[in-house]
């Protein structure tokens, strides 16, 4: 095998694995984007839980 073809088998298996981290970093990035977007309807609905509890505490304390 020449230093060429070598060469060339190196350089396809370095483009193969860019492809894959840049696959896997896609996959984790709409994964991280899905847990942000879970976090803030969390928060969301607890703020809304918490606006709807907090006033009634409040009458009964009267």
């Amino acid at each position: 095998m020449t230093k060429e073809q070598k060469d060339k088998i190196l350089k396809a298996i370095a483009e193969d694995r860019n492809d894959y981290a840049r696959d896997c970093d896609r996959r984790i990035a709409e994964e991280q984007g899905k847990i942000i977007g879970a976090d803030y309807m969390l928060q969301r609905f607890l703020d809304v839980l918490r606006t709807e509890v907090e006033p009634q505490e409040s009458e009964e304390e009267e």
